[in-house]
């Protein structure tokens, strides 16, 4: 027995140390940097903070976190975070600062992804090497690194568990997991909306490929959930309280956001969906890949490129391809790999772009929908179907269908090859990443600027310097108020509201609480009231250190009301 244990635990610690330390640890720097750019991330680590100071007391409305003030509801402009700041709140908790505790919301992120996977595979069927070779695909391949910029797609473990809880229902008509499944969905859409709307074009191929498999009727499941669940345990009952509770949550979540974008009028252009469309070449790039970059390299014209980093990598080819011959051709796991394969083969069908036509947007113009304008991370879904055939395939090719104790030597072989095949292409990916310092050091220049004498109810205006990126200045705008309680216009989101007026000039300030007042009406008096608050800094051109962060009082901080 010990011994049989010791072979299901070795394969899980060495792919999961493959991921760790192969790109997870090396992404954040062994915690000296982040992964992504001065961007997206910064942002993703506003929002997290603000839900921590939200959950400490020491925020105010938690949905409107004090940028793009005075405009309320921002929080609703783009992902929330509700189902991910609970692993990012114990490290604040534990005066960790915020750049730490974003590295290690991070890597747990990843983890948990690893582990859910693994542990969903295994509820399958699968052999502890397969299915830690299977969930390695799941967590750490090329596709998924790629979104490094995008953090808040980072967590996914919902997804495996209500893939296989959604199996189980199928195999064995038990009513348990069909509140699994929903509860893991309404989980993933309260970690990322995103993710939880492709989570729910999954389950609903899934659904298309068992109606195939049974010739057009669900009736005999229905049957069979009805017969074998006549009384309710309680665990049932515990579950499926949890699941309501969740749902209620993702309703009024969905209530918010809608309230939101109809206040202010967000639409998505169907132009802006057309360019983040999967290509077939999509499924070639992975640009920053050292071993698997050079299919895309021939390939140009791909607009917003970095959002169509899709090829698997050829390890994961070459298993997934062995395990749909496997499945479907030498019945190994016949019904499962037919599920998983018309699944993928939906997913990847209804979202491809030939041409400019793609039946996604058939109903892209449905409100919700079209909210979800980067349809390539949808392959973030789609890896949970190709971890299931993946680990058919790995079973035939270094298990040979048999159980671990009549493992062959040629077999154990493979096994190595398999592990050393799959983690080489993840430890050769080049990590996206920013140091700690450069993001302290962009807020201390914006600090040096401040007067010492600025009053509480200050709203805060961070002019970009010359030649950087305009979202740069907002986002720093956006930390030094939040790190300062105080409002902000600045603002960076999936979303802006009404004439909102970027950092280029210097009366960028004032044209936003103008366009504050023309939108709601405000007499001339409040505006003016509004813009007697402004404090006004450019660091590139700050002539002086101030006391917060340099020796002199003198600054350049302006107020746009004088």
């Amino acid at each position: 027995m010990a011994g049989r244990q010791f072979r299901e635990w070795v394969p899980f610690a060495l792919f999961l140390a493959s991921g760790l330390f192969g790109y997870v640890l090396e992404s954040v720097g062994y915690f000296t940097m982040l992964p992504g750019d001065l961007g997206d991330s910064r942002f993703n680590s506003v929002v997290l903070e603000h839900l921590f100071r939200w959950w400490t007391g020491s925020a105010g409305s938690l949905w409107s976190p004090g940028y793009f003030y005075p405009f309320q509801g921002g929080l609703a402009f783009s992902d929330n975070h509700f189902g991910t700041s609970i692993f990012y709140v114990p490290f604040r908790l534990m005066s960790f600062d915020r750049e730490t505790a974003f590295a290690f919301w991070f890597v747990t992120g990843n983890v948990l992804n690893f582990i859910a996977a693994w542990y969903a595979l295994r509820r399958i069927g699968f052999s502890g090497f397969s299915a830690a070779a299977g969930a390695f695909v799941f967590a750490f391949s090329l596709p998924v690194l790629a979104k490094e910029m995008h953090v808040q797609l980072v967590y996914r473990f919902a997804i495996p568990l209500a893939f296989s809880s959604f199996l189980r229902f199928i195999r064995t008509g038990d009513r348990m997991a069909l509140w699994l499944v929903t509860l893991w969905l309404f989980v993933q859409f309260l970690c990322s909306v995103y993710l939880g709307f492709f989570l729910f074009y999954l389950l609903l191929a899934a659904t298309a490929a068992v109606v195939a498999g049974r010739r057009l009727s669900l009736v005999p499941i229905v049957e069979r959930s009805a017969y074998k669940n006549s009384g309710y345990s309680a665990r049932e009952v515990a579950v499926a309280a949890v699941a309501v509770l969740s749902g209620i949550s993702v309703a009024w979540m969905f209530f918010m956001y809608f309230s939101v974008s109809q206040e202010y009028g967000f639409s998505r252009p169907i132009s802006t969906i057309k360019t983040m469309l999967p290509r077939l070449s999509s499924y070639l790039l992975a640009d920053r890949a050292a071993l698997s970059s050079w299919p895309g390299r021939i390939i140009e014209g791909i607009p917003m490129r970095h959002e169509h980093q899709m090829f698997f990598g050829y390890g994961v080819w070459v298993l997934l391809v062995v395990g749909a011959v496997a499945t479907q051709i030498r019945g190994v796991m016949r019904s499962t790999g037919f599920i998983a394969l018309v699944s993928l083969v939906l997913l990847v069908f209804g979202t491809l772009s030939v041409g400019g036509f793609s039946l996604y947007l058939l109903p892209a113009n449905i409100p919700g929908l079209n909210a979800v304008r980067a349809v390539a991370r949808i392959v973030l879904v789609m890896m949970m179907p190709v971890s299931i055939l993946v680990a058919a395939g790995v079973d035939v090719l270094a298990m040979g269908g048999l159980p671990l104790r009549q493992r062959t030597a040629s077999g154990t072989v493979t096994a190595l090859l398999v592990f050393l095949g799959l983690s080489a292409e993840t430890a050769a990916y080049k990590p996206y990443h920013a140091a700690f310092s450069a993001w302290k050091e962009r807020e201390a220049a914006v600090l040096r600027c401040l007067p010492d004498d600025m009053d509480e109810d200050a709203i805060l205006a961070v002019q970009m310097p010359e030649g950087e990126p305009f979202y740069l200045a907002e986002i720093d705008g956006m930390i030094v108020a939040q790190e300062l309680g105080v409002a902000t216009v600045n603002g960076y989101s999936g979303n802006e509201p009404p004439g909102h007026v970027r950092p280029l000039i210097r009366e960028f300030a004032a044209g936003n609480l103008d366009s504050y007042g023309a939108f709601y009406g405000l007499p001339a008096e409040r505006v003016a009231a509004l813009k007697r608050r402004i404090v006004l800094v450019s660091p590139g051109r700050c002539r002086q250190e101030g006391r917060r962060g340099g020796p002199d009082g003198a600054e350049d901080a302006l107020s746009a009301g004088q």
